[in-house]
């Protein structure tokens, strides 16, 4: 019988000291794949509750969006990238391997929910291959952007939650704009956990 996530979740807390349930694990012919997929659930679960902990004004808005994502079969592939030093590829090429920062942050994952680490003030660039309409929204704070602009990320404002949108938008309004979109993604930057 296949572990449940229950248990793998207990396993990966390193709460769970049943050794059947060990041997279960290193019997399955999938097991290095169940891991990893354990470990991703958990973290993902911390990251959340991270998330609801820090801002639960903007746990509503992650819910209601669950109702909005989708994706069409021409999602246009949308890109979150750090802008690089003014330095630029000869830092990168100084540097040793592990001080590098990568410069692509995420792809936008049509019809999903994306919650993203950040650390320290970061500016953010948006590689699209048309241009999609951003709904942002943090602190009380909100409005629109599109993927030609950048966002400066600070730690200090919290939690940004950033909605792709491919399709127009309708006067302003994010519900109708939503409702009439071709793809909506969402995309959370949270200052990284210290």
């Amino acid at each position: 019988m296949p572990l449940d996530k229950l248990s793998l979740d207990e396993m990966v807390q390193g709460r769970n000291s049943n050794t059947d349930d060990w041997k279960e694990l290193i019997k399955d012919p999938e097991r290095e794949r169940v891991w990893s997929e354990a470990v991703r659930r958990r973290e993902h679960l911390d990251q959340f509750c991270y998330f609801a902990a820090k801002w639960p004004h903007f746990v509503r808005y992650y819910q209601q969006a669950k109702c909005f994502v989708k994706q069409s079969i021409n999602s246009p592939i949308v890109s979150l990238m750090r802008d690089g030093d003014l330095l630029g590829d000869l830092v990168l090429s100084l540097n040793e391997k592990d001080e590098v920062k990568e410069p692509l942050l995420i792809t936008v994952e049509w019809g999903n929910q994306q919650l993203i680490d950040i650390q320290g003030e970061q500016t953010v660039s948006f590689n699209a291959e048309s241009q999609i309409q951003i709904h942002y929204r943090y602190e009380d704070l909100e409005g629109w952007i599109t993927s030609d602009d950048k966002w400066e990320f600070s730690p200090d404002e919290g939690a940004v939650i950033l909605t792709f949108i491919d399709g127009d938008v309708i006067n302003d309004d994010l519900t109708a704009s939503l409702n009439h979109s071709k793809s909506v993604g969402y995309v959370i930057l949270l200052p990284l956990l210290k």
